[in-house]
């Protein structure tokens, strides 16, 4: 069975979100609990104002103007993480300078995963991509950090308190 879970990759310098989901494969069966979580997450954060804050939140930044900021959904159509670089850059880059001789600069991607699970998860945690290639091979031709941040409100981390809609939606879901 397959589920998906969320993902945001942003960029301070050119003032990107990219919002998506991996699709993983798992043969735990899950309650309709994660459903409606998933379901009202959606919801909450497909309104750009919301979106604007998270990022704000996620990012320590104070962006006022929602068009400042491009979003980019892959939410649509789940996206295997190998190829999650190409189809963000293909969106965002001049495809016309990514061929001259010179070094093309390309914005720095920085990835979250948003944890509200019911397992013992700490507040965050840095995670990297090469972990979960299948066969280790010398050094891996690509790295990528995954910072995870645990959105449970008994956890308390203070993201519940800087983007309000969040942790509205993370007392709307905490554990007794």
């Amino acid at each position: 069975m397959g589920f998906l879970e969320k993902f945001f990759l942003c960029d301070d310098s050119s003032k990107f979100i990219i919002r998506g989901e991996l699709l993983r494969e798992n043969k735990i069966s899950y309650s309709s609990n994660r459903n409606i979580k998933d379901s009202v997450f959606r919801l909450l954060f497909d309104d750009e104002a919301n979106l604007l804050s998270l990022f704000n939140a996620l990012e320590g930044a104070d962006y006022k103007d929602k068009d400042v900021i491009q979003i980019h959904d892959f939410g649509k159509r789940p996206s295997p993480v190998i190829s999650l670089p190409g189809q963000v850059y293909r969106q965002i880059l001049d495809v016309g300078k990514v061929y001259q001789r010179k070094l093309y600069k390309v914005p720095t991607p920085r990835l979250y995963v948003l944890y509200n699970g019911v397992e013992d998860f700490p507040l965050e945690k840095v995670q990297r991509f090469s972990n979960a290639f299948l066969v280790e091979q010398g050094q891996p031709m690509v790295q990528q950090i995954v910072k995870t941040i645990n959105i449970n409100w008994e956890k308390g981390h203070p993201i519940l308190q800087e983007c309000l809609v969040l942790g509205e939606y993370s007392i709307s879901f905490a554990r007794n």
